[in-house]
């Protein structure tokens, strides 16, 4: 098992990706509620389960536009990074992880200033 990610067993690392949920109504999330989860693969892509621990990451108080995860490798610090924006918001959002499925809050930044609607 690769020791930067939590799942998978030795001998097969497995391929990961994260990915926006989108909740409906009826599943104790307000209907529309955006949050981040992870699957994997155990078979070189061929077949993908969802994490047991999904959403690995959602926002307090829930957002609708709390979306596109990116995730690296942080060398240097020996963790995962993953960004994400609230779009309406216009925040980007950074976290740091060990292990794929518990993150932690880094900080947020924005530009106040600058028009958000394409215009300079």
């Amino acid at each position: 098992m690769d020791d930067r990610c939590a799942i998978g067993a030795p001998g097969n690392t497995p391929l990961v990706a994260l990915y926006t949920s989108v909740y409906k109504g009826g599943s104790g999330h307000a209907p529309g509620t955006q949050a981040q989860s992870l699957a994997y693969s155990l078979d070189h892509g061929a077949t993908w389960r969802p994490c047991a621990h999904n959403p690995v990451l959602m926002l307090d108080p829930e957002s609708k536009q709390f979306r596109d995860p990116k995730v690296s490798w942080y060398a240097p610090g020996g963790y995962w990074l993953m960004t994400t924006v609230v779009a309406d918001a216009h925040v980007v959002k950074l976290y740091r992880s060990g292990d794929l499925i518990h993150w932690t809050f880094l900080s947020d930044f924005t530009l106040p200033d600058i028009p958000h609607d394409g215009a300079l």
